[in-house]
């Protein structure tokens, strides 16, 4: 029987950037270095069509452009805006490979994110980026021996020179006017691997936007909106209900859905003869009747406002709101209309956290 031995990978190589991620200098003074890079990323909802694009632009020192690199990167749905980030630093390596005489060069971004991923050895999504970022770093100091290459941070969208190009340039990426495939690194030769991460967002935001809309179409949506205006949100009756017991969770669901042992539910599933409010004779006792109505409990009601205000005086805050949910079961203890089924409802602080 064979046995394999798995092996660590961890990359190899050794920074040779300096990267510093506070504001230099003023971003209207910011000196274009033998090649200072600028790119924008835009959200999808601000173009015709959903993508990720990098571009890079070297300029001399006196603003001139002297060269421009143009990268569809694909759909955001397939890649994290910060993998087009590292695509564009990718870019400033090639063109500073196809550069002669240089030895200091500074390459500005505004991604701090980014910045500090670059001298990152711990794997993670993407990474294979940066892993072709130190090669062609590499590269740059075997080809020019005295270079000494700096990543800088500056703010974005702060009337940084060049900024306008480079926002031509991705808006011309985006629209597919890239650059000539040969102009590219070996590694953006061919299509880059699917980002994990993003297609798991792209997956949740999906999966959940068919939830919301199969659920909209339920009936018990069309009635449970009317107590809680949040109810398309996954978890947050979980989260309300966490540090409630097993009684007060009960009760909450009883008096959302309806189905409060009060005597309309009572009279639906033929246990009473009528549904008939049994203390002010209004024809229909229903949660909105016994929470805001009725007049026999009114001093109970009258403490229920005074720690409330106008919270008390509608359902959805009552029945949805974590802040309500003392002052709530407080009131229904004092009313004492509920003993027959859950006895002494005790207070909700006192009640232990294990049950929910």
């Amino acid at each position: 029987m064979h046995s394999s031995v798995v092996h660590l990978l961890r990359p190899h190589w050794i920074l040779y950037t300096s990267h510093r991620l506070g504001p230099q200098l003023q971003p209207r003074s910011v000196p274009w270095s033998p090649v200072c890079k600028m790119w924008q990323m835009h959200s999808p909802r601000s173009m015709h069509e959903h993508s990720a694009r990098s571009q890079e632009a070297s300029r001399a020192s006196n603003g001139t452009e002297l060269k421009s690199l143009r990268y569809k990167l694909g759909p955001l749905r397939f890649h994290e805006v910060a993998d087009g980030e590292a695509v564009g630093l990718i870019l400033a390596l090639q063109i500073i490979l196809t550069l002669d005489h240089v030895d200091d060069i500074t390459i500005y971004l505004d991604n701090q994110a980014v910045a500090q991923a670059v001298g990152n050895r711990k794997p993670k999504a993407s990474h294979y980026l940066y892993d072709g970022l130190h090669r062609l770093i590499s590269a740059a100091h075997r080809k020019h021996k005295q270079l000494c290459l700096h990543i800088r941070w500056i703010p974005g969208h702060k009337d940084v020179v060049g900024n306008e190009r480079a926002d031509a340039l991705a808006k011309d990426a985006a629209s597919g006017n890239v650059s000539r495939t040969a102009r590219f690194p070996e590694m953006l030769r061919r299509s880059l691997p699917r980002n994990l991460v993003s297609m798991r967002k792209t997956f949740k935001k999906e999966t959940m936007g068919r939830v919301r809309h199969l659920w909209t179409l339920s009936a018990r949506y069309r009635r449970l909106r009317n107590v809680d205006a949040q109810c398309l949100r996954p978890m947050g009756y979980q989260k309300l209900i966490r540090p409630l017991s097993r009684m007060h969770s009960s009760i909450l669901v009883q008096l959302r859905t309806q189905h409060a042992p009060l005597n309309v539910h009572l009279h639906r599933i033929k246990k009473i003869p009528s549904p008939a409010c049994p203390n002010c004779g209004h024809p229909s006792e229903t949660v909105r009747h016994f929470l805001l109505r009725c007049p026999a409990y009114h001093n109970a009601r009258s403490r229920l406002v005074n720690k409330l205000g106008r919270e008390a005086y509608s359902l959805p805050p009552l029945l949805s709101k974590a802040r309500c949910i003392p002052a709530l079961m407080a009131f229904i203890r004092e009313t004492g209309r509920l003993r027959n089924v859950f006895a002494n409802i005790p207070d909700v602080r006192q009640s232990p956290n294990t049950e929910s």
